[in-house]
């Protein structure tokens, strides 16, 4: 997607490997500080996103510790998005064709933060999911730290999280539907 310096990721993404291999396990502060900079990054340079998966969830308030930030966005925002992330790849951003979306990379600001650009049309094709055409098309508004993000319906996390056995977390995504029914 664009040049990008290889013994800088592979220096990063050795570095990423040891937290995994070791279990050194990132903390909230950690997920907080790396959504901060996110927001507070995409903000400066105007960069359109939303944000998907366990990470749209615990932006919602759930009691959520996710693995990674999914961040989906538009291939024409990569410029944009080139400067910041720069320092920080561990997977090369890259053109994909056959997969879900379009272009992918992976960056680790104190977090692992997968961006994923422009869902494919026929990920919906068994029902809409929280990153395809259907949840980008229905995305709303949240504030979380007083930053505005997009999120997926929340609707759309139940089958996959019920289809990966997630039954706490499909139990906390039902109660929150039912609070905000009250």
């Amino acid at each position: 997607m664009f040049p990008q310096e290889l013994a800088l990721i592979e220096k990063n993404y050795n570095a990423y490997i040891e937290h995994e291999l070791h279990q050194e396990r990132r903390t909230l502060a950690d997920l907080n500080a790396a959504l901060e900079w996110l927001c507070a990054e995409f903000e400066r340079s105007g960069v359109r996103w939303w944000l998907v998966g366990s990470g749209a969830l615990y932006a919602r308030g759930l009691d959520v510790k996710s693995h990674d930030i999914d961040v989906m966005t538009y291939k024409t925002e990569i410029e944009k998005i080139r400067a910041m992330v720069a320092p920080y790849i561990v997977e090369p951003f890259h053109h994909v064709t056959g997969w879900v979306v379009k272009g992918f990379g992976v960056a680790d600001y104190r977090y692992r933060i997968d961006f994923a650009f422009e869902p494919e049309e026929w990920v919906d094709g068994q029902g809409p999911v929280d990153f395809g055409p259907y949840a980008q098309a229905h995305i709303e508004p949240i504030v979380w730290h007083g930053h505005e993000i997009l999120v997926p319906p929340i609707e759309l996390q139940i089958v996959p999280n019920e289809a990966r056995g997630r039954t706490e977390r499909v139990e906390l995504i039902r109660k929150y539907l039912e609070n905000q029914k009250n």
